[in-house]
């Protein structure tokens, strides 16, 4: 990818409609960098998104200012990325065709970069988000049933694998905990996003997968079929139910 190509748009095909908006992103992985969009059951911001992505410098060279903040604070579990305004539809891939934008910029926070109670500090500013891959991207259907058990997004690289809950109506809840599996697993397989089911736990935050649950029974939709697996919950990075208590 060239990585001086920044903003870049396809001039093809119909626009989504949606203009653009600040679409904050929660900041995962160790290595590689996973962004996940803090969603709200509202226009512009109605879609469930997780990213591959990675971090340059306006001059192209590799900001490694995140990954450096991080392993300089082995407990801290947050951190967000505010963009410039963009449409975020643009990023996402349109049938056989590919996105019309496949990078933006924005700055990166420690902590909630729009709640001041999390004493946000910003980290690095105008950093070039170069997107690698959209493992998860969904506009919110507000004709959708809600899934009775718990549903996840399996994803991230071998040796760094994460669980997003799959949002689906309100009321419901943003969740990303790391995990390991029981099963051997491809960074190509998890490049595409895996659903994972819960079936003896309700859709809900309060039987949500967490930290101290030690081993807990999952179906898992691999590509070659499904798969009875067993995760154990590690860190959760992120919690939010009040942003999405909200009807469509």
């Amino acid at each position: 990818m060239n990585t001086h190509q920044h903003e870049h748009h396809h001039p093809d095909g119909d626009a989504s409609g949606d203009p653009p908006g600040g679409h904050g992103m929660v900041v995962l992985g160790a290595g590689t960098v996973f962004l996940s969009h803090l969603p709200m059951f509202m226009a512009v911001h109605d879609y469930q998104v997780i990213l591959e992505a990675e971090f340059v410098g306006p001059d192209g060279l590799p900001e490694e200012a995140y990954a450096v903040d991080r392993k300089d604070h082995p407990d801290q579990k947050l951190y967000t990325l505010a963009p410039r305004p963009f449409v975020l539809p643009d990023i996402l891939p349109r049938d056989d065709k590919p996105p019309r934008l496949s990078s933006f910029r924005g700055n990166v926070f420690r902590n909630h970069f729009e709640r001041k109670a999390t004493d946000p500090e910003q980290i690095a500013q105008d950093v070039v988000v170069n997107v690698k891959n959209v493992v998860h991207g969904r506009k919110f259907d507000p004709a959708a049933e809600r899934p009775k058990n718990l549903e996840y997004i399996l994803f991230g690289r071998v040796g760094d694998i994460y669980l997003a809950h799959l949002i689906s109506r309100p009321p419901d809840f943003d969740q990303l905990i790391r995990v390991t599996v029981d099963h051997e697993l491809s960074d190509e397989d998890l490049a595409r996003g895996l659903p994972l089911s819960v079936p003896d736990r309700s859709n809900s935050s309060s039987e949500r997968v967490r930290e101290g649950d030690g081993a807990v029974s999952a179906n898992l939709r691999a590509p070659s079929g499904d798969i009875a697996v067993v995760i154990e919950p590690g860190v959760e990075f992120y919690l939010e139910e009040g942003e999405l208590a909200e009807k469509m």
